[in-house]
Parts: structure tokens; sequence; C-alpha cells
């Protein structure tokens, strides 16, 4: 075999191989990501687009990678709403694993949680 021949992906100076391992790196970042599920696969894809001449003497090849991630994973929290007692509007708190002031296993003390800050419309919450 002739010592230049290569394959498609070492082409255009290597540059086609080149954009697949930097498409690797989205790759693997995506899987290592603790906040996406690992039972799903992930998906790089390599498109090769040919066009010839109208003469049939020069074929100009493209590579373009396209990468899926896949989506992290969704976050659900609880809120429980009653009203304060001051204005009597509705409030809107994270709920706790634990009651508020409760001692946790690890020895602390569970904490009250985040109230919902958000700007009203006029006329109040609807």
């Amino acid at each position: 075999m002739d010592q230049h021949a290569k394959g498609i992906m070492e082409m255009a100076r290597g540059a086609f191989m080149e954009q697949v391992n930097y498409r690797m790196g989205d790759v693997i970042a995506n899987m290592m990501d603790v906040n996406t599920p690992t039972n799903k696969p992930r998906k790089l894809t390599v498109t090769l687009v040919f066009a010839v001449s109208a003469d049939r003497s020069v074929i100009t090849v493209g590579a373009q990678t396209d990468f899926k991630p896949v989506p992290t994973s969704p976050v659900v929290t609880s809120l429980s709403v009653y009203p304060n007692p001051v204005t009597g509007k509705p409030e809107f708190v994270e709920m706790t694993a634990q009651i508020p002031g409760q001692l946790t296993l690890e020895g602390g003390e569970e904490q009250q949680g985040n109230t919902l800050y958000f700007k009203e419309k006029q006329g109040g919450v609807t």
C-alpha cells in the first residue's frame, strides 16, 4: 500500500478526526455529570457530505459532528402554602426533611425552609 494512503477521517490534515476527538470531550463531560442519568446512551454523529464538480474532476468532502447530550435529571421540591400571620397574604415555604428546630440524624438542627420570593402581579397573588 502507498505510504501516503490515508483513511477518510485522516483527510484535511487530520481535521476530520480532530473534530470527532474535540466532541468526545462533550460526550465524556455529559457522561460524568452527576446530574445526568447513567442509563441513557449519548449520541455523537459524524456526517460526511460529498459533492462532485460538474466535470467530475474534483470531489469536495465536508465533515460535521453533532452531539446529542442527555438532559439533566429533573430536580423536584415541595412548597408549603400558608397565610402569613401578620399580613394574611399566602407564603410559599420550601418543605424540609424534618420539622424546623428538630434534631437531625447528624446531630444538627433542621433549619426553616426557604421562603419563595417573587414579584407579585398587580392585584396580589393569583
